[in-house]
């Protein structure tokens, strides 16, 4: 069909660079009123979906794409917009005047056509690479790490019993070791991981089984986040962070529970008591399958929802020593240190010193900053992971962030691994978008208060026990009608 004198009248290259810049320009340009709306409509329906995804949020856009559904049909669609360009392009160009510097510059719009549906091919990819790891086995995280080749096994024992204070305070740090009985650099708290083989002494089983319960209905999202951290001389795995986060989908309260990872002897959700450490069970669930079928993280999910009332909906375990890599994509943490950290014994005696007060923490120093006991505690340092998970929150949900979203998506898919369902992240989303930046109230099961505290100069080891009946109280006080310890 001959093309009408007005058309081919109009400049070629630049109706196809009108066409690469938005399907339809092209042809509208060059007067070809049908062919612009045939090609133009379904890219400005498009054009105005993405916008609106895009306007939610870095989050929620996460989110979308973690979902294999929605990633595959992204895909699909990428493919087949890429072809659509193309096209208009194409006919654009051949309805116009032509010339030979077009015809020189058409390859180049067909290529960065490729090019660029190429890259959102290969994000969307991996993105969906990244959701298929992070949905992977979370238990894989609590597989013993081999011993490096030539590393010499670490001594049962670094200080003398006495090298501990004896006035039953947490918070106390041990007294200052003879200069021969530490390497420099060595850590005087890893005495505390000097622990005898954990065991499980019988007893009744509760009057309820927490692991049958449908947790669905119940108007709470309780989620178990565990940092799971290895050291050289370790034969496994612990979980040194243990936090459960509590959301009403109603009023959008939050709530956040620490649990000190030296917690001992306490009841078992399947009945009887457990004689080790809190940061051991979740691997000796993992290692002893008839006892605990579902594996080591739901296990220790079911133990903790066990203990504060609440069953657990969902675990996300985080690999501590990676941690590093996820501040580092979003560009560092804001947080403020309540108080000042001097502590000479972490990264093999580099150490690490924080005065009190705003900062802006790098990725190795955020990691220090959620590492470090020396000169606090235990719960001082759970009170600093609650923060650090408030402020990488922020961070990921600020919308500058969305350019850096595939590697964010990799690092944090090198490290944490969750049975949340990916197909309800954009519930997830909009829920936390109810919620505020900060929890309604945060707890450390620390002593006095939540548990008791016996030195290893009265016991052969020390032993901090969960004060249950307080847990009791505050399990009623918070949760009411829904809580466990109501059946």
């Amino acid at each position: 069909m001959a093309v009408p004198r007005s058309r081919a009248g109009r400049s070629a290259i630049v109706g196809a660079i009108l066409s690469f810049i938005l399907p339809g320009a092209g042809q509208a340009y060059v007067g070809d009123w049908s062919r612009a709306a045939f090609f133009g409509i379904p890219a400005v329906i498009g054009l105005l979906l993405a916008a609106r995804e895009l306007g939610q949020g870095v989050s929620h856009v996460a989110a979308r794409l973690l979902d294999p559904a929605v990633a595959v049909g992204l895909l699909l669609l990428i493919v087949l917009l890429a072809a659509w360009r193309a096209w208009s392009v194409v006919h654009a160009w051949r309805v116009g005047r032509r010339t030979l510097g077009g015809a020189i510059l058409m390859p180049v719009l067909l290529a960065l056509i490729v090019g660029m549906h190429g890259f959102a091919f290969i994000t969307t990819a991996s993105m969906l690479g990244a959701g298929e790891r992070i949905a992977s086995d979370g238990d894989s995280l609590l597989e013993p790490v081999p011993p490096a080749f030539g590393a010499t096994p670490a001594p049962s024992s670094r200080l003398p019993a006495g090298g501990v204070t004896a006035t039953g305070d947490p918070q106390a740090l041990p007294s200052a070791p003879p200069s021969s009985t530490l390497a420099p650099g060595e850590d005087p708290y890893e005495q505390y991981d000097d622990e005898p083989e954990p065991r499980v002494v019988a007893g009744p089983r509760p009057g309820y089984d927490v692991a049958a319960i449908d947790t669905q209905a119940d108007g709470l999202l309780n989620v178990l986040i565990v940092g799971i951290d290895w050291k050289p001389g370790r034969d496994s795995r612990r979980t040194d962070s243990m936090i459960v986060v509590s959301v009403n989908t109603e009023t959008g309260e939050v709530y956040m529970f620490s649990f000190p990872r030296d917690i001992s002897h306490f009841p078992m959700y399947n009945g009887g008591t457990y004689e080790g450490k809190l940061n051991g069970f979740a691997s000796y669930a993992n290692r002893h399958p008839g006892q605990f079928p579902d594996g080591g993280l739901k296990s220790l999910g079911y133990q903790l929802g066990f203990l504060l009332g609440i069953p657990i909906d969902y675990y996300a375990a985080v690999d501590i020593p990676g941690f590093e890599k996820v501040v580092e994509a979003v560009g560092g943490v804001t947080v403020n240190n309540p108080k000042a950290i001097n502590d000479t014994y972490i990264d093999g005696g580099k150490g690490f010193h924080l005065p009190a007060g705003k900062h802006r923490l790098n990725a190795a120093d955020a990691l220090r900053y959620v590492r470090s006991r020396h000169g606090s505690s235990d719960f001082a340092r759970a009170q600093r992971q609650q923060q650090v998970l408030s402020a990488l929150r922020r961070e990921m949900t600020k919308p500058d962030q969305i350019g850096n979203l595939p590697s964010i998506m990799d690092a944090i898919s090198g490290v944490l691994r969750t049975d949340f369902p990916r197909d309800r992240l954009t519930e997830l989303i909009k829920l936390s978008e109810k919620v505020s930046d900060e929890p309604t109230n945060g707890y450390v099961f620390r002593p006095p208060t939540w548990a008791t505290f016996t030195p290893r100069t009265e016991t052969t080891r020390s032993i901090t026990q969960l004060r249950v009946e307080r847990l009791r109280e505050l399990s009623l006080e918070l949760f009411g009608e829904k809580s466990l310890y109501n059946r």
